[in-house]
């Protein structure tokens, strides 16, 4: 079955883009990046974000989506994913087949602020190292990976949120600029 991936969530304030594979099947039926509650991409955001966040409470139960992409706005965070479209039966990235990656050197040019990428698991990184480490090069953007936010990748969610926060945060603090 093929797929599309979302229009990127970007303006030109944008100094860090966070960077999936492609949208899975419960993000592409919400029309939302990471829609799946499972997936802990929302909750480490909160978490780094928003240090006074309720602990017990999960993002997906008590945000709307247009707040999540506030925040991420308000912070100066971009998304995207790596892939325009694919061919996939379920949602796991290992199941991509016939891909067409999207066009990151118009993006960089159109989105000139961004600094640093950090891509969301190791496919996304893989994905987006072997066709634009030439552009990051000249245009000196750090490029990064941390551990996925999928329910697919069972790794301990603390050790999660603090390879994400190592990455988030200073990036954050210094304005990449």
């Amino acid at each position: 079955m093929q797929i599309q991936s979302f229009s990127p969530v970007v303006d030109e304030d944008s100094i860090l883009l966070v960077l999936g594979t492609m949208p899975g099947e419960e993000s592409i039926r919400k029309q939302e990046y990471y829609g799946n509650p499972k997936n802990l991409f929302w909750d480490i955001v909160y978490r780094i974000l928003q240090p006074k966040w309720d602990f017990f409470a999960t993002v997906h139960d008590t945000e709307p989506y247009h707040k999540r992409l506030q925040l991420l706005q308000e912070n100066k965070i971009a998304l995207s994913d790596n892939l325009q479209y694919c061919d996939r039966i379920g949602s796991l990235d290992k199941n991509i087949r016939n891909h067409v990656k999207n066009d990151f050197a118009s993006f960089f040019h159109k989105y000139q602020n961004i600094r640093r990428v950090v891509c969301n698991g190791e496919l996304a990184y893989k994905y987006f190292k072997e066709s634009n480490q030439t552009i990051c090069g000249v245009r000196n953007i750090v490029i990064t990976k941390v551990p996925s936010t999928s329910s697919a990748n069972a790794s301990n969610s603390f050790a999660k949120l603090r390879d994400w926060k190592k990455e988030i945060l200073p990036a954050l603090a210094s304005g990449e600029k």
